[in-house]
């Protein structure tokens, strides 16, 4: 996709002695998609805008006045990185079970996971109500399923609040525990944290 207009970061008054940064605003009207964009800004410039506070923001709202259009700023999203809500680390490359074509961007935003009775996974949109499998340290039985129905957010508080957290899945044995508890897609642990990512 591209855009037919992009700002650019300027950075200046870096000195060891001052901790003010004014940033200055280009506009740049060649058509660009966002990665053609960046590389321009970098080559030229210092990067695409980023925004830090509302002042900032007001900034470049007044610079864009003048155009028409749509801009491209440093803000990405970055669809494949998915973390365990669980220590909040990154996914074991080693093990995961995503359903074919999944995860998948063309369905927005999906950044949670369900387990599917197959034990199968797919992002889903994290406010539709399901039931979620939390995650029990200290009891016999480590995966409980709870049959409320809630969002994601709400199941992963639910289960820190009931038990250890909600279900992390580290290797197949761990899946084949889950899946037989199942009867329809269920929220696990997995996760990715939407639009936190600047050039």
């Amino acid at each position: 996709m591209k855009r037919t207009l992009l700002f650019v970061l300027t950075l200046s008054g870096l000195s060891a002695v001052s901790t003010n940064i004014i940033k200055e605003y280009h506009y740049v009207s060649d058509s660009k998609t966002w990665a053609d964009a960046q590389s321009y800004c970098r080559e030229n410039f210092n990067d695409l805008a980023t925004i830090n506070n509302e002042d900032e923001n007001v900034k470049l709202m007044s610079v864009s006045q003048t155009t028409t259009g749509n801009a491209w700023i440093g803000l990405y999203d970055n669809f494949e990185t998915w973390k365990w809500a669980l220590g909040d680390t990154d996914i074991n490359n080693e093990f995961s079970y995503w359903n074919t074509d999944n995860p998948n961007v063309n369905h927005a935003p999906e950044s949670c996971t369900v387990m599917e009775v197959s034990g199968r996974w797919n992002d889903k949109q994290c406010f539709k109500p399901r039931h979620a499998v939390c995650y029990h340290e200290p009891g016999p039985t480590k995966y409980i399923l709870v049959r409320t129905l809630m969002t994601w957010h709400e199941a992963v508080a639910f289960c820190r609040s009931k038990y250890t957290d909600i279900a992390s899945v580290r290797n197949l044995s761990e899946n084949n525990q889950i899946s037989p508890l199942l009867s329809g897609n269920t929220w696990i642990g997995l996760h990715r944290k939407t639009w936190p990512y600047w050039s």
